[in-house]
């Protein structure tokens, strides 16, 4: 069966335990005489809760070939968590009771339960991937071996690399004809060719043109370039076709309505978590001499310098004698309360005033340092480019990356997510930062 057919396979199932956990639910509740009143009304119901559930799991990429185990298993817990919370509102808009809060409660255990034990053995008999392809990393001198420990990492039931090839300056588009010419025996099998941003124009269009004329799959790591050209206008020359980049900017129309949702969500969130806020400054407070709060001089929009707030998570000296110093895993400078709050995110939520005061967007690139700018500045040049749009408290780099993603990397996932800007885009990032902080070390 092929990857699409295997998905579709999978999904099939995914809904019918979704939908059979209620049936479940209400067994244990009102035993083998369900009211008929309620199984009616529950079949009404049915299309919204598979319609929730698939949105669900599009937002979380459940059907995604690529995620590790604890990503499926929050991917999971989030579907299920916010299933229960929009199909429970919904009911209540709709004045629809046939479905007892119990029920859904009941429900929604056995879904964690049921989709858990599937989706296990859906991962361990790699029924999305199928067989790990072969795949050849083709990249510039010294961008290999990331490459290919990435590919490991994160792709390692899909591909595995059987070979690479490092190319370097001009005419390396001849030597990836040669190279590949003496390995033409291996490289039939190859699945897929994964191509280093570090190649020249030339070698990356011999790259494509191969895997065009023997079908197989190309990965692409991007460069600015190649981002610019996803907001890319047709123009018409006469019967030439061209194509006008629009630069690296966010679409303008989107800045008032999403100036007002991040009002009405920052506000609704200082309010409700106002509990949450008043625990944590006391635990910070009994944890460690110093202040509670701690303000720091970041790169806003245009350039502007402002301040942001988060709650404090190093000893109050912990710059006194090195200066400006980005924090790592294992930090010595991290409190015990304060490894937690980083851990959960919580550190952070004191930039919901942020927010509500303008600083700073809900979503967006996150904010640096000025020293730390300057510094990226000189060797990433396109670095800049992220302060075209506000920064946010969270962004796609954060939900995609990883705590030790490389700065360049982070920076291609922040102009990604500056080009393809969209209302649609901020909600799915939101969503999928639930995620991120069910998974330990995934966030960055």
């Amino acid at each position: 069966m092929v990857g699409s057919g295997r998905k579709v396979l999978v999904g099939a199932i995914d809904v019918l335990l979704f939908l059979g956990s209620f049936l479940i639910a209400f067994l244990l509740k009102f035993g083998l005489r369900i009211p008929t009143e309620n199984l009616e009304d529950f079949l009404t119901m049915v299309p919204w809760f598979i319609a929730t559930f698939v949105v669900l799991s599009w937002v979380y990429r459940f059907y995604s070939e690529y995620s590790d185990f604890d990503e499926v298993l929050a991917s999971l817990v989030c579907i299920v968590g916010l299933s229960l919370a929009v199909n429970m509102g919904l009911s209540f808009l709709l004045r629809q009771f046939a479905v007892p809060r119990t029920v859904f409660a009941m429900a929604s255990v056995f879904q964690l339960l049921l989709l858990g034990v599937w989706r296990t053995l859906v991962w361990r008999k790699a029924l999305l991937a199928g067989a790990p392809k072969k795949a050849v990393i083709v990249g510039a001198e010294g961008e290999i071996e990331r490459l290919r420990h990435a590919v490991a990492d994160q792709l390692g039931r899909v591909f595995f690399v059987a070979d690479s090839v490092s190319l370097t300056g001009e005419g390396d588009s001849h030597a990836l004809w040669d190279r590949l010419a003496e390995t033409s025996s291996s490289l039939r099998e190859v699945a897929a060719v994964i191509v280093g941003a570090g190649l020249d124009s030339g070698t990356r269009e011999a790259i494509v043109e191969y895997c065009v004329q023997t079908r197989k799959s190309v990965l692409i790591q991007p460069r600015v370039q190649d981002i610019m050209l996803q907001r890319a206008g047709l123009v018409n020359a006469g019967d030439v076709p061209l194509l006008l980049l629009q630069g690296i900017s966010g679409p303008g129309y989107l800045s008032w309505g999403k100036r007002v949702f991040d009002i009405v969500v920052a506000a609704a969130g200082l309010v409700l978590l106002c509990p949450v806020l008043a625990l944590v400054s006391l635990l910070v407070r009994v944890d460690s001499p110093g202040p509670v709060f701690y303000s720091q001089e970041r790169l806003g929009k245009d350039g502007r310098i402002f301040r942001v707030h988060k709650f404090r998570t190093m000893r109050a000296d912990a710059e006194k004698d090195t200066g400006p110093v980005l924090a790592s895993e294992g930090d010595p400078r991290v409190t015990r309360v304060g490894r937690f709050l980083r851990r959960s995110r919580i550190d952070e939520l004191p930039q919901l005033w942020n927010v509500l005061v303008g600083d700073m967007s809900l979503v967006g690139p996150r904010p640096e340092r000025p020293h730390f700018v300057n510094e990226y500045c000189r060797t990433l040049p396109e670095f800049a480019y992220r302060h075209r749009v506000p920064c946010g408290l969270t962004g796609l780099a954060q939900v995609e990356g990883r705590y030790s993603t490389a700065p360049e990397d982070k920076l291609r996932y922040d102009l990604l997510y500056i080009q393809r800007q969209s209302a649609v885009l901020d909600v799915v990032v939101l969503l999928r930062t639930l995620r991120v902080l069910l998974l330990k070390g995934k966030s960055s």
